[in-house]
């Protein structure tokens, strides 16, 4: 009952000034200051549109939240200037609550906050260009918008303009910068992706020196906070004794604790180590096909390789080279090299498609792009012995010596 009451109060007060406001028009019309009266009303009535729409939204004990009327008192919120408004309705327009999902209104709405000084709104307008979601993909403008949104005081804009220097999107390839950013958004607070990010630094001696004993500690801080995946990298380094004494143990608890929490890369990982029966794990096929099935259900690529290799190979499951195949072929559409070399093999040998010697290429060769060396080993065997290629030796040993493993008969 008291949040009832409450709307009714923010309610009330809207229809007071503007009654008011209204009510003294002609009074106002004929005042030197009505121009300055009339943008103090439509400031109010932006504040208390604002407060309605926001009350809508998260509900209350006695009141559930209904984004419907959240939407139409942040939209007249919007119309009327107020900043805080535009950036709410442009999130229920990206979220598609209460309102028809369009990311073309969302970004038109984050746009205006941006201009009028919202560091949030900065943030998702360079999120906007960075997704090509509601407006062109366009990296540079997204490395602009977050360097805005960054130097407003914008805390997860830091750390995406950090993203972008490491990766090079947007902006000339600087892991010093990157450093920067990460460091200054954990500073301010946020020892989540930022710590994370920093400790990949670390272990990888980027922009810093290497050192995987400051890398554990800032993935630890990470998933301390609550960020799962500073918590996997965190168990890969006890796996392998990377910056503290190896520790299977404290690494199965830690992917646990991760893949507990819904972490896809921690339970794709655990798989693998039921898979190998590496880590003082017991094989277990079928554990790790479990695993397997619940990553690749949340869209990890490693993990739907890893179960198409499993139905491919018949190992805790019928073997099935038509579901292996569906499955490498989503792994490959993904990018994954792994999964266009074991495609490849499955037109190679003829297993669960036609035998297809050309599309066995092809797929080798756009692994090779992405630098699998298995795949240049088969492609170098095709023209060893001819196969779906005119036999050719020379380029058989162009590939055989470009690879950067042993290759053997299969």
């Amino acid at each position: 009952m008291k949040n009832i009451l409450k709307l009714c109060g923010v309610s009330f007060l809207f229809l007071f000034l503007c009654f008011g406001y209204f009510n003294k028009s002609d009074t106002i019309r004929a005042d030197s200051t009505a121009a300055l009266t009339h943008s103090y009303v439509s400031v109010v009535q932006g504040e208390v549109f604002f407060a309605v729409g926001h009350f809508y939204e998260n509900g209350a004990d006695d009141m559930p939240g209904n984004y419907t009327s959240a939407f139409y008192y942040y939209e007249k919120g919007a119309s009327a200037g107020n900043v805080r408004a535009m950036v709410h309705l442009a999130t229920l327009c990206r979220q598609g609550h209460g309102v028809v999902r369009s990311y073309e209104n969302a970004f038109k709405w984050y746009h205006k906050a941006a201009v009028a000084g919202s560091s949030e709104a900065m943030l998702y307008t360079g999120i906007s260009y960075a997704e090509g979601k509601g407006v062109q993909q366009d990296e540079r403008k997204a490395f602009q918008w977050y360097e805005k949104g960054a130097l407003a005081g914008n805390v997860q804009a830091m750390n995406n303009l950090g993203v972008l220097y490491k990766t090079g999107k947007g902006v000339a390839q600087n892991y010093a910068m990157a450093f920067e950013w990460y460091h200054k958004a954990f500073r301010a607070g946020d020892h989540k992706a930022p710590a994370r990010n920093i400790g990949v630094l670390y272990e990888g001696g980027l922009g810093v020196p290497q050192s995987y004993t400051k890398a554990l500690d800032y993935y630890q801080q990470a998933g301390q906070a609550g960020d799962t995946d500073g918590i996997v990298n965190a168990a890969r380094l006890y796996q392998y004794g990377h910056g503290a004494a190896k520790s299977c143990e404290k690494a199965l608890q830690l992917y646990h604790q991760a893949a507990d929490e819904g972490n896809d890369s921690a339970m794709n990982s655990l798989g693998v180590l039921y898979e190998t029966g590496n880590c003082g794990v017991q094989q277990d096929y079928g554990e790790a096909h479990e695993l397997y099935e619940q990553a690749a259900e949340k869209g990890n690529v490693s993990a739907i390789t890893n179960l198409a290799r499993l139905y491919d190979s018949g190992q805790g499951v019928t073997q099935d080279y038509v579901r292996a195949r569906e499955l490498y072929q989503q792994g490959a559409q993904a990018g994954s090299s792994s999964a266009m070399t074991s495609l490849g093999v499955l037109y190679e040998k003829g297993h669960g498609v036609v035998q297809n010697y050309g599309m066995a290429r092809e797929w080798y060769e756009k692994a090779t792009s992405a630098g699998n060396s298995d795949a240049m080993c088969r492609i170098a065997a095709l023209y060893e012995h001819g196969y779906g290629v005119a036999e050719d030796k020379q380029k058989a040993q162009f590939w055989y010596e470009k690879t950067s493993v042993t290759c053997h008969a299969d």
